[in-house]
């Protein structure tokens, strides 16, 4: 299973999960880090939303994956995605989904987990695909990273 988290579900699959049309036996908030027969995945949206960066298919994730994005624990393995669709959700209007998307990156850049050489690098990363990302934009001009490097 771990080969095909990589693997990118078809669009169409991917927007029928979001609009709540596609069910998956048994849903819980770990299939999006272990992985499921349709392979939708925190890694799966996020490149999902990075090909389609718009501001009503973030509003759409939001909608679908709110319980388990708020109730999903941040551990080293899953922390890579996690962190980076908290980036995406950084800019929410919902929020609670704000403010657990912010926390999760800095909780995340503390421990070091953020699965890039450079936590700086996914927002390169993200500017490359023409991807907005205002918190996280403004998160790095101002340097609040420091606030939270190394404090464990």
């Amino acid at each position: 299973m771990k080969q095909k988290k990589f693997l990118m579900p078809p669009n169409h699959i991917i927007s029928a999960f979001l609009e709540n049309s596609l069910a998956i036996d048994n849903f819980n908030y770990g299939l999006l880090v272990q992985g499921n027969k349709y392979n939708i995945t925190w890694r799966t949206l996020f490149n999902y939303y990075v090909k389609k960066p718009k501001k009503t298919i973030r509003e759409c994730m939001e909608v679908a994956m709110k319980d388990s994005f708020m109730n999903t624990p941040i551990d080293e393995d899953n922390a890579p995605d996690i962190f980076n669709i908290s980036i995406i959700f950084a800019d929410s209007e919902d929020s609670n989904i704000k403010q657990k998307a912010i926390e999760n990156v800095k909780t995340i850049i503390s421990n070091g987990w953020y699965g890039w050489s450079n936590f700086k690098d996914a927002y390169t990363y993200l500017d490359f695909y023409s991807v907005t990302v205002v918190w996280y934009k403004e998160f790095l001009i101002n340097r609040e990273y420091l606030e939270c490097r190394n404090t464990n």
